[in-house]
């Protein structure tokens, strides 16, 4: 292994280890909650809370969980999205934040902006899980 490798692994380790994904996707597990689309879908209509450097807590709602109508499913492979939609007033960027739910506890999604209807600001966040 050259220096180079080992030096980028252990940074990708470090940066792992220091946001704690380690710890939520353990804490998930052992809730028995999986990122799968039926997990989302039994939260539709609930808060999610968004852990923002500006803004602090902002909630988002969990509208839907679209899933791509395939004529071929994959057994392998699941994808869908989430719309979630939040205030109006607190454009959030995309990237990626730390979520909370009361049941299905904290973990790390990337959200992007899709628009705002003057409902508030709808974003989106897309899946594709390896099974």
């Amino acid at each position: 292994m050259k220096r180079r490798q080992l030096l980028k692994l252990c940074s990708g380790s470090l940066v792992v280890s220091g946001l704690g994904l380690g710890r939520v996707s353990t804490a998930l597990a052992e809730l028995g909650f999986e990122k799968k689309a039926v997990n989302f879908a039994a939260i539709i209509n609930q808060k999610l809370w968004l852990n923002h450097p500006d803004y602090r807590a902002v909630g988002l709602t969990l509208e839907r969980v679209l899933t791509p109508e395939s004529k071929i499913p994959n057994p392998h492979l699941e994808q869908f999205s989430l719309i979630l939609r939040g205030p109006a007033r607190q454009q959030i960027n995309a990237g990626s934040y730390e979520v909370d739910h009361p049941r299905l506890g904290r973990f790390m999604l990337y959200l992007a902006p899709t628009g705002n209807d003057g409902k508030g600001i709808s974003y989106r966040a897309d899946f594709s899980l390896l099974l």
